[in-house]
């Protein structure tokens, strides 16, 4: 037995003691920083979340009004079936602009706009969904879709 603790000096012991000590401190503060590197994941995995949630149910399209230097942004819910002619149709009634049109044959005319009423007005109208040119006769037939982007220029000069 004293072979056995002869080994162990009391210099030894003092030094095992030591790294043990140091082995649980540094264990502590291997924890500590666990555990906060486990609450950032966790907390970034919960804002993602709840940005890919509110990316999913954001249900709403942009129509962008250009009159002459004049430009008015609208947005709004896309409901179903709707299509570029009622999307204008909501954002005209919302920023209170005198709007008439005409469907004939399935085809558009857009009859008075902000109070300009000429034979030739429809022709003065370009439409774009997502950066495309539309055609102004089938607005009423182009489906409008979530994070749609429409953007209508309107000139009141003649061509």
């Amino acid at each position: 037995m004293s072979l056995l603790f002869s080994e162990y000096s009391p210099d030894k012991l003092a030094d095992t003691m030591q790294v043990t000590l140091a082995t649980k401190r540094a264990k502590g503060r291997f924890s500590w920083n666990k555990t906060l590197a486990v609450q950032v994941i966790v907390a970034v995995v919960f804002v993602g979340g709840l940005l890919l949630i509110d990316r999913l149910n954001r249900n709403s399209a942009t129509l962008t009004l250009r009159i002459e230097n004049n430009e008015r942004v609208f947005t709004g819910e896309v409901v179903p079936h709707m299509t570029v002619l009622d999307a204008l149709n909501a954002s005209v009634r919302a920023g209170n602009i005198p709007f008439r049109f005409a469907i004939d044959r399935n085809k558009t005319t857009i009859l008075m706009f902000s109070g300009i009423t000429r034979a030739n007005i429809s022709d003065r109208f370009i439409f774009f969904l997502n950066e495309r040119k539309v055609d102004t006769d089938i607005i009423n037939q182009v489906p409008v879709r979530s994070d749609d982007e429409i953007v209508v220029r309107f000139s009141s000069n003649e061509k």
